[in-house]
C-alpha cells in the first residue's frame, strides 16, 4: 500500500475517533470492515466509520 494512501486512512480513522470522543462515545468494533468509502476510488474517497451496533456512551471519557 502506498504511503500517502496509509497516511490518508489513518488520517480519517483518527478524524472519526476524535469525534467519538468529543462525544463521549466508545466504537468497540472497530475493525476493517466497519469503514466504509464515500466513493469508488480509494485516492478521492473520505473513510467512513460505521456500525454503532456495540457503541456505548461513556460519561467518563
Amino acid at each position: 500500500m502506498p504511503i500517502l494512501l496509509t497516511i490518508k486512512i489513518l488520517y480519517c480513522i483518527s478524524e472519526a475517533f476524535k469525534v467519538l470522543r468529543k462525544n463521549k462515545i466508545t466504537h468497540r468494533d472497530v475493525k476493517p470492515a466497519n469503514l466504509f468509502l464515500t466513493r469508488n476510488d480509494i485516492l478521492m474517497a473520505d473513510i467512513k466509520l460505521g456500525d454503532f451496533t456495540f457503541a456505548k456512551s461513556d460519561p467518563d471519557l
